[in-house]
């Protein structure tokens, strides 16, 4: 069974409204099968609860702080191989795999994956004691509800337990079929949009240690 803690239960299947007809008339791209993205280090905003205020600038001038604040203290990256990245992948299964009836369903997979994670000290985090790494997601549906037809619903997060870490790595595959039937909940319908509102890998202290984004080191 998928380790799976869902923060809030997500209201898929909505209150009934009267006179309401599927219809799958909202704007969407003619493909959008996934993404692929890297991630970095999270760093806390300037400002924020960790700096009060700018206390540095650019040489052009632009207000900054410093140094640099990491938001997960007690790991890092190897400098040599730590790195992470994460994917999506949708498809239309008819029939879906996890519905008694016969209508087809989108399901979205999710993979994350890590090397190279250390910590202070440069041991590799490894085994059951560095455990309690999580992929934390925050989603958008829109779709076309059978019964109520065109609708977006409500923002909902979820967390993802990785595998237990191995020489410095870690890494989590699921999607949304499997983290929807665990809720008791159907799968997405076939005309299905989701938008990812937030992504991060959390460490076993529930602080953000990377996110969607990009970066070289020269």
């Amino acid at each position: 069974m998928r380790k799976l803690t869902i923060f809030a239960a997500v209201a898929l299947i909505g209150a009934s409204a009267v006179g309401a007809h599927a219809q799958c008339a909202f704007d969407g791209p003619a493909k959008a099968k996934g993404m692929k993205t890297s991630l970095v280090r999270a760093y806390a905003g300037c400002p924020s609860i960790t700096f009060a205020g700018p206390n540095s600038q650019t040489g052009g001038g632009t207000p900054t702080c410093a140094p640099p604040y990491a938001t997960s203290q007690n790991y890092v990256f190897d400098d040599a191989k730590g790195s992470c990245d994460f994917k999506t992948k949708g498809k239309v299964e008819a029939p879906c795999e996890f519905n008694s009836t016969t209508r087809p369903c989108f399901n979205l997979s999710l993979q994350a994956k890590c090397k190279g994670i250390t910590h202070p000290d440069t041991s590799p985090i490894d085994g059951g004691d560095d455990a309690g790494w999580s992929l934390s997601t925050v989603s958008r549906a829109t779709l076309d509800d059978e019964d109520n037809g065109d609708m977006t619903v409500i923002n909902f997060p979820v967390n993802v337990a990785f595998d237990i870490p191995s020489n410095g790595s870690i890494k989590v595959k699921t999607d949304t079929n499997h983290i929807l039937d665990d809720l008791g909940l159907p799968s997405l319908v076939a005309c299905t949009q989701v938008e990812v509102v937030s992504l991060s890998i959390q460490d076993p202290d529930g602080a953000p240690f990377a996110v969607m984004g990009a970066g070289t080191r020269e």
